[in-house]
Order: structure tokens, then sequence, then C-alpha cells
């Protein structure tokens, strides 16, 4: 039976009360930051000054929240696929058939290979993985900073604009992590009061959530050109490369890039409304991003230095990373480093997530000038008879 939109509108509006009144406190560790800037605090303090209001912003990439006597994660980070964190928080998700874009989710514990699902570590538990409170909190902040950031009186021109593009990017992404996970969302454009009735929203449609992904891709890759952030660091053979401090920040390359992967998935049979319209947009999209990737110097590692995608700090085949740095998990009275992403250096290394046979049969082989697909033992067979594969 397909729910009439008052009904939908009914569930909606009990699940956001739910996930909204967890949100009316902001997500930075600071003290002061700990609560939102409608709870009686000085929005002077916080927004007109840029080092605050960047400290304010940066609960995105950063902020915890305490359960008992612990701190847990609940930012951006928590959607990332490979990402890792401490103690509880060492859960990474992969799938079967492709290993990012979550074909079929699954839970692994990094370590232990225990896999299973579990809604709940994926919504609101915070010594797991809570995704859908991490995006939702991502969200607020950024219509809050969107919403402040022209109070900001002593940040330069192109600091006021990387920040414009930050929240538009992050604002987006984290829109884009919830379609992934569970479909449509009401798209949030502004910060939702107190008032409940302004919660009552219905879904949009798969397509045009995406292309609401796409537009906030587009808004910030605006904001980013203006402040000189197309490429965040120089590029190959130029003093600093790869090394920007703000290296874990999106750039309007990545801007590009997730609009391109947006559309994409507008136009897939499962989400398309516009035929060969959506094709037409993805495939315009993508041949944006890809040109400008080349044109700001970046590019394929070569297969012997393909392995510094996974143990160096940074390459340059990366368009938007995050590096884990030298932390450690304590796993089974064990201190066990972790490296950049979760592939281990060696062979026989600790590794939860290792690229499988069947992942790598997804690609294509060139030889000789020729592609060879791999997806089935008649494609394997044809592609060893021609030399390609072995």
């Amino acid at each position: 039976m397909i729910p009439s939109k008052k009904t939908k509108n009914i569930h909606m509006k009990k699940y956001l009360v739910l996930v909204l009144f967890s949100l009316l406190t902001a997500t930075a560790c600071t003290d002061y930051l700990d609560q939102a800037p409608t709870a009686g605090l000085d929005e002077g303090e916080i927004f007109e000054k840029y080092t605050n209001f960047k400290l304010f912003f940066d609960a995105v990439y950063d902020g915890q929240e305490k359960s008992g006597t612990s701190w847990y994660q609940v930012n951006i980070r928590c959607a990332y696929p490979l990402w890792l964190a401490m103690w509880d928080q060492k859960t990474s998700f992969d799938c079967l058939t492709e290993i990012a874009d979550h074909g079929r989710t699954l839970r692994t514990y990094w370590g232990q290979g225990v896999m299973g699902t579990n809604a709940n570590m994926m919504t609101t538990d915070l010594p797991r993985r809570p995704i859908l409170k991490s995006m939702f909190t991502v969200i607020r902040i950024c219509n809050y900073s969107r919403a402040n950031i022209d109070r900001v009186k002593d940040g330069t021109e192109e600091e006021i604009n990387d920040l414009k593009g930050q929240a538009y990017f992050m604002r987006g992404y984290a829109h884009f992590n919830l379609i992934r996970f569970w479909g449509p969302m009401p798209y949030l454009t502004y910060v939702i009061g107190e008032d409940p009735e302004s919660w009552d929203m219905a879904r949009e449609s798969k397509n045009h959530s995406l292309r609401n992904v796409a537009l906030d891709m587009d808004s910030a890759f605006l904001y980013f050109e203006k402040a000189k952030k197309i490429r965040r660091d120089p590029g190959p053979g130029e003093p600093g490369h790869l090394d920007d401090p703000q290296q874990r920040c999106p750039s309007g390359i990545s801007a590009k890039a997730i609009k391109a992967r947006a559309l994409l998935y507008a136009a897939s049979p499962l989400n398309n409304e516009y035929g060969t319209g959506d094709w037409e947009d993805a495939a315009a999209a993508n041949w944006e991003a890809i040109q400008l990737a080349l044109q700001y110097g970046y590019a394929l590692l070569p297969m012997e230095k393909y392995h510094e995608n996974y143990l160096a700090r940074y390459s340059n085949e990366q368009l938007f990373a995050w590096y884990y740095g030298n932390n450690a998990k304590y796993d089974n009275g064990v201190w066990q480093g972790l490296l950049s992403g979760s592939m281990a250096e060696k062979k026989t290394g600790w590794s939860g997530e290792c690229p499988t046979q069947n992942m790598v049969d997804r690609f294509e082989v060139l030889h000789e000038g020729k592609a060879y697909t791999l997806n089935t033992e008649t494609d394997r067979a044809i592609a060893a008879a021609a030399g390609a594969y072995n």
C-alpha cells in the first residue's frame, strides 16, 4: 500500500521531531560552543570573530558528543566509507560489490572481521557510528553558518568565501550521504526553528534530492573559485604540494566531482525522471569535473607508486581525502597502528578492509589498446586468451 502524502507527512513529522530534538545543541567540544546559538549565548562572540566562527564551523569535521564519561565522533567523517575511529567507534563500512558506494551495506569491525547489520548503530548510537545523527548535525551547522557568515568582521574576503564554499559543500554532501543510506529526505536549506509546525516536511523525489545536491555543489564551487580554492594545495612540482594545512577540507575540484556523482545517481534507472536528459546532464557534469581536475594537475598515480594512496599522507590522485594520522587503536590487549585509509602495508598485515578479487573484477583491463571486462568467468576467459588477464 502506498501511503498518502498526509500519512507520510505524519510519519516524517514524528521522525524529524526525534532527530531535531537531539540537534538543538551544537557539536563542538569547546565549552561555550557545546550549546546552540539559541541557548542564550552572546552570538557576537561566535559569529563576529573569524577565529570563533571557524571553531564553530569546524565541528563539521571534528564535532563530538559526550556519553557517560566518553566523547564520541558526531561529524562528517562518520559517513566516510573507510573511516575508522578509536575505541568503540571502530566500525568501517564496505559491501560485496563496491567498496565505497554501499550496494549492500555491511558492518565491519576492523581487526575482528565481524560482519552484520545494526540499524541503531547507524542512526543515533554514539559509541558506534551514528551516521544519521551526524549528517543532520552537519546540515544544521552549515545552515547556521550560512545564515550568519556575513556577520564576521575580521575575516578576509578569501577566508569568508572559503567558509561559504565549505558550508554549501558539506550541506550537500551530508544530504547526499543521507540519500545513499535512507533514500530522499526533506532538503534542509535553513535553520529549523522550535515551532513543530515547521517540521512537517514531505520527502522529495530521489531525482530532485540528488539535483539539489548538485545545486549546492555548484554554489560551493562559485565560492571556492572566489576564495582561490579550486585546488587547496599547489600543483605537482610546486613548493607545498599536498601539504596545505586545510587539506582535509573540500575544494572547487571536489565540489564538481560530487556534483557529477550526484547527477550520475539521478540518471540511474532507479532515480531517473527526465529520460536521456538526466544522462546528458550527468555526462556533462562528469566531463567538466574530469577536465577541471586535469587542468589543475590531478592524475592517477603510476602503478609503481599506487601504494601511496594508502601509505602516504595524501596523494595527487585524491580529490578530497582525510588523513588518519598517527593514531592507534587498543584491541584485545594490544595497541595497533592505523594507516591512512584502512589498507594494510603488507599482505600479512592487520586489516579489516582489503580489496577482494570480486572488487578487482569489477574493473576493466586495457591490453594492446583494447578494453576487457572481468565480470564473469566468460569475460575472464576471453581476457586470459588474449593475454590481458592472468
